[in-house]
């Protein structure tokens, strides 16, 4: 929301304020109490990844916004949808998650397919 404040000029208000207060409150009731396993020379991680993804899910906001503003939406959204595809895949290439495909149970794949088709219809 802090984003969208700064780079697409949007309106605050009180309603806005109160909503950004409540998730701060909400996030840090969730992070503040918990003992979480350390990795990487005890360093916590997770903290530094859900910071950036959360910068990046703004930013999708944000840029797709501005990204449709003179095209259709749909088309906007099959072109973002090929970068997705491939960067997917990027990740299980560099990650050595490139299993064999037939290894992955029925089930999992038809619930798989259906997760995909329900973020579609979204």
């Amino acid at each position: 929301m802090i984003l969208s404040f700064i780079f697409l000029g949007e309106k605050y208000n009180y309603i806005s304020l109160l909503a950004m207060i409540t998730m701060f409150i909400g996030t840090f009731m969730m992070i503040g109490k918990q003992k979480v396993e350390t990795k990487e020379n005890g360093r916590n991680l997770w903290f530094i990844y859900a910071l950036l993804s959360a910068v990046f899910a703004s930013l999708t906001a944000i840029l797709g916004k501005k990204g449709v503003e003179n095209i259709d939406s749909n088309l906007a959204t099959a072109i973002r949808t090929i970068f997705v595809f491939i960067s997917a895949w990027f990740v299980v290439y560099i990650r050595k998650a490139n299993i064999n495909l037939k290894n992955i149970a029925r089930k999992s794949w038809i619930f798989l397919i259906l997760s995909g088709i329900a973020m579609g219809l979204s």
